[in-house]
């Protein structure tokens, strides 16, 4: 992985490049993630009680579209 201004670059992800970013504060957690190469965006946001400050990966690589 690369990072860079607050924004993981991962080249050699399933679905391709992928730009991601993640995070936490007070309560809430936070991700996102970019595949530029098929034009696809998701971002999720929660509330958390836990001390860590991401979401869990998707323990599976999504469908081709």
């Amino acid at each position: 992985y690369r990072y860079g201004a607050g924004v993981e670059i991962d080249p050699g992800g399933p679905l391709g490049t992928t730009l991601g970013h993640s995070g936490g504060w007070a309560g809430f957690v936070s991700d996102l993630v970019v595949v530029p190469e098929r034009r696809l965006a998701a971002a999720v946001t929660c509330n958390r009680r836990a001390t860590t400050s991401s979401l869990s990966p998707i323990p599976y690589p999504l469908p081709p579209s």
